[in-house]
């Protein structure tokens, strides 16, 4: 369906608008305690990713990339609570793949509270939020935290958003599927630091997506399924 120098069989695209034959981006981006596990086919693997953290602990940060290419630069950070940077580094791509991924070690952070993970790759923004300082039952100790429920999960027709304990503002809400792409963009409006929200997802075909809610100095982001 491409047009370009390597068809020779069609002079026009099949496309309305062409993609680019590549799209590199930042599919994943997780936070461990252990190393994931890897297997060969078909074994399926054990990614090991955590969202709880003791103080002043080591973290191994993972960025799973689509369609890497050599020249091309990733910016990864810590964000503290408040949207401040706590640490920042890069990943320079030397060698083209189809799929890649690479993980650091980093001492966390000791003051308790959610911090944010963001990694940025060919202009797309990825990004993971995760707890220091969290009780035996996983439960922050930190009790002024943002309470943000999406429901059902997996879902088929509508998302049901009900947020407590937020900053009022105004929020941008956005699905993405696996791949990057923005399928639906709406705003959230916080009044009296809560709001109920529906998004219809009807249109949408099955598979998993997921649902940003962010604003200048937060970012939220919650993985959604859809099947019928």
């Amino acid at each position: 369906p491409y047009t370009g120098s390597c068809n020779v069989l069609n002079p026009a695209t099949w496309w309305v608008s062409q993609k680019p034959y590549t799209e590199p981006a930042i599919i994943k981006a997780q936070v461990n305690s252990v190393l994931a596990v890897f297997p060969g086919c078909d074994t399926t693997e054990t990614p090991n990713e955590d969202s709880c953290f003791a103080p002043g602990a080591t973290a191994k940060f993972y960025i799973f990339i689509r369609n890497e290419t050599s020249g091309l630069a990733a910016t990864l950070s810590i964000l503290n609570p408040g949207g401040s940077t706590y640490a920042t580094w890069t990943h320079n791509s030397s060698t083209d793949y189809f799929v890649s991924y690479w993980y650091w070690n980093k001492v966390l952070p000791t003051t308790p509270g959610t911090y944010t993970y963001q990694t940025s790759y060919n202009g797309i923004t990825c990004a993971k939020n995760f707890t220091i300082s969290c009780g035996t039952t996983g439960i922050a100790l930190v009790n002024d935290e943002p309470q943000i429920q999406v429901s059902p999960n997996p879902a088929n027709s509508v998302l049901n958003i009900t947020i407590d304990n937020m900053e009022n503002g105004i929020y941008k809400c956005s699905l993405r599927n696996v791949v990057g792409q923005t399928v639906i963009n709406d705003n959230l409006i916080i009044e009296n630091k809560a709001v109920q929200k529906t998004l219809s997802i009807s249109q949408l075909p099955n598979g998993i997506y997921f649902l940003a809610i962010e604003s200048n100095n937060t970012r939220v982001v919650r993985k959604i399924i859809i099947q019928d």
